[in-house]
């Protein structure tokens, strides 16, 4: 299944960081509640799986399960061929993209 956050599809969404290639790209985390995705956070990673694996990315899940009515999903964009610069410029343009949705700039 693909979600599209934006302009880019998204694989997923996954519960577990074993399901994901490892492989470099940019994550999403979803909030699923009442059969609808609500996007929570996009960051991008060296790794993918390893990135949802740290302590740091566990104590944040713990804080938005607590803030989500839902079960906290992950979709990945993979992106072998960018460099952590460019995964970073592309993650920042997707947040503009989706704060441009969200304002009802874009269709």
């Amino acid at each position: 299944m693909t979600i599209l956050i934006g302009q880019l599809e998204f694989e997923g969404p996954y519960c577990q960081p074993t399901e994901i290639e490892p492989k470099s790209g940019l994550y999403a985390l979803l909030c699923e509640s009442e059969d609808e995705y609500e996007l929570v956070e996009i960051d991008q990673s060296d790794m993918l799986p390893s990135c949802l694996e740290n302590e740091e990315y566990a104590s944040n899940l713990t804080f938005l399960q607590e803030v989500c009515n839902g079960k906290i999903w992950a979709a990945v964009h993979y992106t072998d061929d960018l460099s952590t610069e460019e995964r970073i410029e592309l993650k920042e343009d997707l947040l503009s993209q989706v704060a441009q949705e969200e304002q009802g700039i874009l269709s």
